[in-house]
């Protein structure tokens, strides 16, 4: 497991041949490469790439959608615009989807699964967007 410390990015690397199983967390059904929870006991980052062969995904973790009370993670950042930008990298092979930051644990995913995209283009697209992007979703009470 690698780290983007400055955007609190965990780059999950899972062989290629790994199948997508079932994974239960709170009221969601996915299939993935590597449960969500078997990330989560090895890092404490809140951003979370799994790449997987061509199979490649971001994830946000359920505390950056709660107030926590130590630790803060970094807010979220929409990853809509993101999700044109790697979109065009396809060359219109695939479309890409990012979910609302309102969710629990949003992903940005390509339609079908797969990718086409080069691991290290991939991760460093999904960094500077982290980078770069503005806050989306605040959990915390504005300060009066």
């Amino acid at each position: 497991m690698r780290r983007l410390g400055d955007v609190d990015l965990a780059i999950v690397r899972v062989p290629a041949d790994w199948p997508e199983r079932p994974a239960h967390r709170f009221t969601q059904y996915r299939e993935v490469a590597i449960h969500p929870m078997a990330v989560h006991n090895r890092t404490r980052c809140n951003r979370i790439v799994t790449l997987c062969g061509d199979r490649l995904r971001f994830d946000y973790r359920y505390e950056s959608w709660v107030q926590v009370v130590h630790d803060r993670p970094p807010l979220r950042v929409d990853l809509a615009p993101l999700a044109d930008v790697l979109t065009r990298a396809e060359d219109g092979k695939r479309t890409w989807h990012a979910e609302t930051v309102d969710q629990l644990t949003p992903s940005l995913t390509p339609e079908g699964g797969t990718s086409g995209l080069d691991h290290d283009r991939f991760v460093a697209l999904v960094g500077s967007a982290l980078r770069e992007g503005a806050p989306a979703w605040d959990p915390y009470d504005p300060v009066p």
